[in-house]
């Protein structure tokens, strides 16, 4: 595809003026979520160990004056660079890795690319790894923009994470070729049913040596006695943590 037809259908270019992300009526507020050592949990008795912390955008809390124009703002680069913002002042208490969600839509923006090169650097001073979480919405399809920008936080040493891997549809004998090239963790639904826990399980013993597997959703004691603790690198969900508003900076 030419450049100028990839342009013509920009999602980016596409939607609404972009000035408007500016005068859109919301307030982000975050809470982060705990992601706590597979090998901690294999008895729940309120020992296990937390390695991670991620930062979500809390859509309760969030002033705004509809859904749409959240997802408007947090599909461009204003909420991964508040994000970012929250990321600075949140690992100065803790030591833990810090996940931040950022969009696909953001991976040509050169001006987020910059600050998350950046800012993991600045972490790393403190010992905070900074983990980059990309997420599963997909409004750049096979865009080089995208991948040029995937490619230059790999570049730049910057540790990258895959967002809800669509374990259950993909052909994961043929791993996706993105999925095996830049992202370090993977994270993936706790299985629901017997079927989903028999690709689960494939999936899982497929990766679990070249890619560190979260399973995320994980709500019941029972969701957690399915699984393979030891081939897993993290889990999260409600059954450890609900999630902690942070303080507005």
């Amino acid at each position: 595809m030419r450049e100028w037809d990839r342009m013509q259908n920009c999602y980016i270019l596409n939607s609404s003026n972009f000035s408007d992300v500016y005068t859109k009526n919301v307030k982000l507020r975050y809470r982060y979520q705990n992601i706590f050592s597979a090998d901690s949990v294999s008895e729940i008795n309120g020992g296990y160990n937390a390695i991670a912390s991620e930062l979500l955008i809390d859509r309760k809390l969030s002033i705004h004056s509809n859904a749409e124009d959240l997802d408007f703002v947090i599909h461009f680069g204003e909420a991964a660079n508040k994000t970012l913002d929250y990321a600075c002042a949140y690992s100065l208490s803790s030591p833990l890795s810090i996940f931040i969600n950022i969009e696909r839509s953001n991976l040509c923006d050169v001006k987020v690319i910059k600050r998350i090169c950046d800012i993991s650097k600045r972490l790393e001073l403190f010992g905070t790894e900074l983990v980059v979480e990309v997420t599963e919405r997909d409004f750049c399809s096979k865009c080089t923009k995208v991948l040029e920008g995937l490619t230059y936080l790999k570049s730049k040493e910057v540790v990258l994470a895959k967002d809800d891997f669509d374990y259950l549809t993909l052909d994961f004998k043929s791993i996706n070729t993105e999925l095996a090239l830049f992202y370090e963790y993977v994270k993936i639904d706790v299985p629901l049913n017997f079927k989903e826990k028999v690709i689960f399980d494939d999936f899982v013993e497929a990766h679990y040596k070249t890619k560190k597997i979260i399973v995320e959703k994980i709500e019941t004691k029972e969701q957690l006695k399915m699984l393979d603790l030891i081939k897993l690198w993290g889990v999260q969900g409600f059954l450890f943590c609900k999630g902690e508003t942070i303080s507005k900076i």
